[in-house]
């Protein structure tokens, strides 16, 4: 009982290690939190719309569906690298690169949703959607 007592507490002041370690890395972060969490909403987005269209279609693969994860980790690199290249290397207060950088992800994930919604309807929101906006500027 105290040997296990003992392995617990060690197990336990190892976790509380590991979380406190975890949030000091996240505040690293803080400053792109908002865009980290556009883009992985894009991308959830873009794979449910993937998955509705796959079963529509009667073309669901699992092996398609595993990239979701491969590209997450691919854009959040890269979107984190850029982050630290700006604010710790370049010492940039407005990180444009970074921001720039989550707008043209966030444009290819929401143009790859809009067009796996027009597959499954068959209507073009997109067009719709752009003579609307011509209409409304002439």
């Amino acid at each position: 009982m105290i040997i296990e007592m003992i392995t617990n507490n060690r197990a336990t002041n190892f976790f509380d290690y590991l979380w406190k370690a975890f949030l000091v890395i996240l505040m690293l972060f803080e400053e792109v939190r908002f865009l980290l969490t556009g883009v992985i909403v894009l991308i959830v987005a873009d794979q449910l719309t993937g998955v509705f269209k796959a079963l529509y279609l009667h073309e669901f693969e699992w092996k398609k569906f595993y990239r979701l994860y491969v590209k997450m980790i691919l854009y959040l690199t890269v979107l984190l690298a850029t982050f630290i290249y700006e604010e710790y290397i370049l010492e940039l207060d407005h990180h444009f690169f970074t921001k720039g950088l989550a707008t043209v992800i966030g444009f290819q994930e929401l143009s790859s949703c809009f067009l796996n919604v027009t597959e499954i309807t068959g209507k073009k929101y997109i067009i719709e959607f752009l003579n609307k906006i011509k209409d409304k500027l002439v």
